[in-house]
């Protein structure tokens, strides 16, 4: 009985040991994991601020584009106001040439004929 006490308390130290290791390990295990989440949260956190930002960038090329849009109908507007005012002048012009080259003709003909 002696000898299977001695071999049982040798057996516990062995566990005992063990367990030291083991809760060790798992300590240091649980450090490293705590390290880890403490990182992800940070990348996290950061990307999440990344993201905000990015989406403002987006929205405000939104607001450019739609500003560019709205300058360019307008700018649009105004050339084909500017070509139909054109178009009359120039309607306007080969009218008024063409009385004019008229009443010359006629005041010429008028002169010939005094």
């Amino acid at each position: 009985t002696e000898k299977l006490l001695a071999q049982t308390r040798q057996q516990i130290c062995r566990f005992e040991q063990q367990n030291t290791v083991n809760v060790a390990q798992a300590d240091e295990e649980l450090t490293r994991l705590s390290d880890d989440l403490a990182r992800s949260l940070q990348m996290q956190h950061a990307l999440e601020v990344r993201s905000r930002v990015g989406d403002q960038h987006v929205a405000e090329l939104h607001r450019h584009i739609t500003n560019a849009c709205s300058t360019h109908e307008a700018l649009a507007e105004s050339l084909q106001a500017h070509v139909r005012e054109g178009a009359w002048m120039h309607q306007h012009f080969v009218r008024e040439e063409g009385t004019t080259t008229l009443a010359e003709r006629r005041l010429h003909e008028a002169k010939q004929a005094a």
